[in-house]
Formats: structure tokens, C-alpha cells, sequence
């Protein structure tokens, strides 16, 4: 009975400190989005470019679109390296030999 009062606990326990509310999860996102947009303002002026100037503005824009395509080029080699190695599992289950992203031997 002790063990499972203590189990309950330690599982209670663990999961109060690893549940966050939605207003902290959206609290941390604002703090992640500023901290980006900070570094981006800091790399802008680390070009030399002089805050509330449209060639400042420009190079936020610009700093902004460079981000957003490294992610959405990261989520596509993500996703094709998952295709990739789904790939190769389903050759591998079903007798095949899986190489340079062809199957051979498939039964």
C-alpha cells in the first residue's frame, strides 16, 4: 500500500511541475519571439545600420524572411529524412535491401 501512495505522489509530483496553464506557455512564447526579435534589431545594428531608419526597417524585414525560410527549409529536411527512414524501415520489414533511397530485393 506505501508503494502505491508513494507511487501516486511521485507521479502527481512530476507531472504539477511539468504541467505549465496556457497563459505561461503564451508568456513564454512572447519572451521567445522578443528575444528573436532582439536579436535581429542586434544584427541590424551590428551592420551599422541606425534604428528608425527604412534602411534599418529593410534589413528587420530582410533578417525576418532569412529566419522564416531557415525554418521552413529545416521542417522540409525534417520531414524528408522521416519519409527517408520510413522508407527504409518498411524495405528493411519486407526483405529488402534499402540504399541511397531505393529498395532492392523487395519481396
Amino acid at each position: 500500500m506505501r508503494k502505491i501512495i508513494g507511487f501516486v505522489l511521485l507521479v502527481s509530483l512530476t507531472l504539477s511541475v511539468s504541467c505549465s496553464t496556457r497563459e505561461e506557455r503564451q508568456a513564454r512564447r512572447a519572451a521567445e519571439a522578443a528575444a528573436l526579435e532582439q536579436s535581429f534589431v542586434r544584427t541590424c545594428i551590428g551592420y551599422g545600420h541606425e534604428e528608425d531608419t527604412a534602411v534599418f526597417r529593410q534589413c528587420l524585414s530582410s533578417e525576418r524572411r532569412i529566419y522564416e525560410a531557415e525554418e521552413k527549409a529545416e521542417k522540409a529536411l525534417k520531414k524528408a529524412k522521416k519519409a527517408d527512414r520510413n522508407a527504409m524501415i518498411d524495405c528493411t520489414i519486407n526483405g529488402g535491401s534499402y540504399g541511397g533511397g531505393v529498395c532492392l530485393g523487395r519481396k
